[in-house]
Parts: structure tokens; C-alpha cells; sequence
């Protein structure tokens, strides 16, 4: 299936037109049992530029921590951490530049970032007046508060989410939607007909990062699908079992939205949509204040709101999720307990419009996304208009 995002026009045009740069929620130290860098890269992705560090500074890649992977099709700044004193001062690959920066006292894992601050350029917009207003309207009331297309880039290439193919159990095609998935759609198409003869799948797929190939390697000696599996890096793991449980989030605020707030739709990802309110009753400004639980046994039995309450159960049964809520998937949890706040304010820094484009400066406390931010900013309706 071939599709077209419509963001596209409008943002990440160039790599320059997406900045972004993390901050910790503590300060480095002048002495500390880990080393601390900053990594600077553009237009790489985080996972390939850490197995090329890996490699340089002969550092094994699980060994190196991070908050977050961060855009391919971008500048970014992000943190890295390596247990030891500093093995270089600075280092520069392709595309990419590590510098020391200080210590701390404990390794940078998955979500240890405060926040983000992003640069973004707005091209192709004929409205200028309507961007003012959806600013003006999200510096007030905020946006909901989606996981961004990021998070399913290998989900929705099919009709099924690649977590709900790992928890059926089926490892084979799991594996075959996460190692054949390609922005470029024609390049897909030939990862998926060569798949199973892999000497020729290696060829083709140079995207893979080197832990990602050793996979495939693995296949090609003889391997089976699950011995496989266990050798995917277990942040990568997480990534595609969580995934699943972001989009049944997803599903769960969509209506909430649906249900409760003059709102219109944008589109997503594939076939799918999201729908962002354009008014808030002052009898529902509390709702904004809340927070929705990810699916999990635990959540089901909390104290909830009715109506948060009540779209966890239907979507639990939608998907067939009563007897699977304690699964787990090669000794890893797939349904944990958490939550996300249904609404998130951005705090806008900066915006300046010129001739032919726009320029906003803003933040995000971190594991929001700021492409659903600007989804409601580029495709903003007005008030009250369903």
C-alpha cells in the first residue's frame, strides 16, 4: 500500500527544518561512575550512529545509554552515557559529532529525558493568520497528547500492528514486518520478496544497523524465527511491545476526544486518523487534567473516571486482550502498568514568519511528540467545526 503523508509538504523538507535538542532533568557532575557525551547528528538515525560509535570507541553498543531515539531526517542533540572515564574527548563520524560533556552517577536509560526543545521550519503554508490562531489556541488549552507516528513507523505498513503479531505469537512475521519495513515503498516491496533468501536480503537492505544485520545473519546460518528474536537488542524489543500498547492509547484518547470536545479529524498514518479538539466547554477544561492508563490488568482494576473506564474495556475487548493482560513475551512484560496525560501545553518560545516560510521555537516535557503538535497547528480548522 502506497501512501502519502501530508505533513510532509510542510515540515522536515530539508534536515534543517527539524532541530532538536534534549535536556536532562539533572546536572552533570565533574566526577561520576559514568561519562556523559553529546551527541550532535544530521540526518542519521540514532541506532546506526550508536552501533558506528560502538565500533569506534570498541564500547559493546548495549553498553551505551540513551534517553530516546531521536528523528532521522534532522539535526538533533541527545545524550549519551558510557560506564568509565571519558574514552575520547571528542570524535566526529559521518554526519555526526560525540563530545564529553561530564559525569553522572547512573547510566542514561529510555525516558531519563526532561524534555525537548524543537526548531522547527513550516514551509508551503498559504494561511499565516490560521497558524496564529492554532497557536494562539494550543498556548491555552494544549493538544492531545498522541504518540506520534514515530512510534509505528514498522506498525501500520500492514492492517495488523506488529505487537499484536508478536503477541499472537507469531515471531516469523514479526520479524518479517520489522526487517522488511523502508520509508521508500518500492524498496519494501523488493526487502519483502527477497525475504527468507538472505544473502540477497543483506545486499539490499543497507538501511539495517549492524545489530540489526547480525539478526538476519543469524537466519541465514540456519537459525530459527525465535532464537532469532532473542538476539534483537532488548530496547528494540520494548520498542515493538509498547508500540502496540501506544496505539490502543491512541485508540482509547481518540474517542474520548470524539465523545466530549467540538474536535475535527487530521490524517495519520496509512488509513488511520486522529482528531484534536478546537474548543473546550469550561465544564470540561477538568478533563484536560487527566491522565489515561496504558492497558494493563492493573489498570482495569483502579478507581477511574466512567468515561476513561469505560473506552479501556471496549477497546480490551475489541481486541481480544481478556486472557492475554499477563503475557509475557521471552521473559518481558508485554502489558505494564502507566499512564500519559491526556492533554500536554507546550511551552512556545519563539515564532517568527517570513515570505515563504514560518519558524517556531518550542518545548515538550519528553515522550511527547512534536509532529502531533504541529499536525494540529498545519491542519487547524477553527473553532467549532466538527
Amino acid at each position: 500500500m502506497l501512501f502519502y503523508d501530508p505533513l510532509t509538504k510542510y515540515i522536515k523538507v530539508f534536515p534543517e527544518d527539524f532541530i532538536v535538542e534534549e535536556v536532562l532533568p539533572f546536572e552533570l557532575k565533574e566526577e561520576g561512575k559514568f561519562s556523559y557525551y553529546l551527541l550532535e547528528k544530521k540526518n542519521r538515525g540514532t541506532l546506526e550512529v550508536i552501533d558506528e560509535i560502538s565500533k569506534t570507541l570498541k564500547v559493546p553498543s548495549h553498553k551505551i545509554g540513551f534517553g530516546g531515539i531521536k528523528d532521522k531526517r534532522a539535526i538533533t542533540k541527545q545524550y549519551l552515557s558510557i560506564e568509565g572515564k571519558p574514552k575520547v574527548t571528542t570524535i566526529k563520524g559521518n554526519n555526526w559529532k560525540l563530545r564529553f560533556v561530564g559525569y553522572f552517577d547512573k547510566p542514561l536509560e529510555i525516558g531519563d529525558i526532561e524534555s525537548n526543545i524543537f526548531t522547527v521550519t513550516i514551509r508551503n503554508i498559504e494561511d499565516k493568520q490560521k497558524i496564529k490562531e492554532a497557536i494562539k489556541f494550543i498556548k491555552e488549552h494544549g493538544f492531545a497528547n498522541y504518540f506520534g507516528e514515530q512510534r509505528f513507523r514498522r506498525n501500520f505498513v500492514v492492517s495488523k500492528p506488529i505487537g499484536k503479531l508478536l503477541l499472537d505469537g507469531n515471531i516469523k512475521e514479526t520479524l518479517k514486518l520489522y526487517f522488511t519495513w523502508h520509508e521508500n515503498p518500492f524498496i519494501r516491496r523488493k526487502l519483502l520478496d527477497l525475504f527468507g533468501n538472505w544473502n540477497s536480503f543483506l545486499k539490499e537492505a543497507t538501511h539495517l544497523s549492524l545489530r540489526e544485520r547480525l539478526v538476519v545473519k543469524a537466519l541465514k546460518k540456519g537459525k530459527t524465527f525465535e532464537e532469532a528474536f532473542k538476539l534483537l537488542p532488548k530496547n528494540i524489543k520494548l520498542l515493538i511491545i509498547f508500540s502496540y500498547q501506544s496505539y490502543l492509547w491512541n485508540c482509547i484518547l481518540r474517542e474520548i476526544v470524539t465523545k466530549n470536545f467540538s474536535h475535527f479529524r487530521v490524517p495519520f498514518i496509512i488509513d488511520k486518523y486522529i482528531v484534536f479538539y478546537n474548543d473546550v466547554d469550561k465544564d470540561k477544561l477538568d478533563l484536560l487534567d487527566k491522565r489515561i492508563p496504558y492497558i494493563s490488568k492493573e489498570a482495569l482494576k483502579e478507581d477511574l473516571p466512567e468515561f476513561i473506564k469505560e473506552e479501556l474495556l471496549k477497546i480490551v475487548k475489541k481486541e481480544k486482550l481478556e486472557e492475554k493482560l499477563d503475557t509475557e513475551i521471552m521473559d518481558i512484560k508485554f502489558f505494564n502498568k502507566g499512564e500519559r496525560k491526556l492533554a500536554i501545553i507546550p511551552e512556545i518560545m519563539n515564532l517568527q514568519f517570513f515570505r515563504d516560510r514560518i519558524r517556531l521555537k518550542f518545548s515538550l516535557e519528553a515522550g511527547s511528540y512534536a509532529t502531533v503538535m504541529l499536525r494540529k497547528i498545519i491542519f487547524w480548522k477553527g473553532k467549532n467545526k466538527l
